[in-house]
């Protein structure tokens, strides 16, 4: 077989100029990664405009969901509370915090009946918008998914919402509202 030295010659693990950007490099035909971020990163800000020579020459672009096949009704659906209310899972002052912070978003009432991972993906995006001021940045997944489809790339998922939301429900209600409250009283 090849020497050690051969192979490691022939296949290397580099980092790009950014911690996201990552490229094997084996033969004729290397493979690029790059990590995305769902919310406060711009896919320019992460990948420079001169790595979309690996997208455009990638014989296949796979990422974790497509954005755009996430559907209203069955997000509410699988973050609708099974039972009793999630007020009861914090304490008061830590629920009267998480209800202003997210005011704009849902009311107290809607947030009642929703589990706690979806309160927490709404405070994530509501302190990322808070923190970029005015105008919040394209989420850079949603961002490669339409560069993908513009150039007629081959775009494949990872996953489904479905099962996204499945695997953000497996998390027991109270851990999950453990995490949010350290969140909300770090912020405090």
């Amino acid at each position: 077989g090849p020497h050690h030295g051969e192979v490691a010659t022939h296949q290397r693990l580099r980092c790009g100029d950014r911690a996201l950007n990552w490229q094997v490099v084996s033969g004729q035909a290397p493979s690029s990664w790059c990590g995305t971020s769902h919310v406060g990163v711009s896919l320019d800000s992460a990948w420079p405009a001169e790595y979309l020579t690996h997208v455009d020459e990638a014989r296949q672009i796979l990422v974790e969901i497509d954005p755009s096949d996430v559907d209203a009704v069955e997000l509410q659906t699988a973050a609708r509370m099974r039972r009793g209310t999630s007020d009861a899972l914090y304490p008061s002052i830590v629920w009267h915090d998480l209800v202003q912070d997210l005011g704009e978003t849902v009311t107290g009432e809607q947030l009642k009946h929703q589990r706690p991972w979806l309160a927490m993906m709404l405070l994530l995006q509501t302190r990322v918008r808070e923190a970029q001021g005015e105008a919040p940045v394209a989420p850079m997944d949603s961002t490669l998914v339409n560069y993908a489809r513009q150039h007629e790339l081959n775009l494949g998922t990872l996953d489904t919402p479905r099962d996204q939301f499945n695997a953000l429900g497996a998390v027991p209600d109270a851990e999950m509202a453990g995490s949010l409250a350290r969140m909300v009283t770090a912020a405090a």
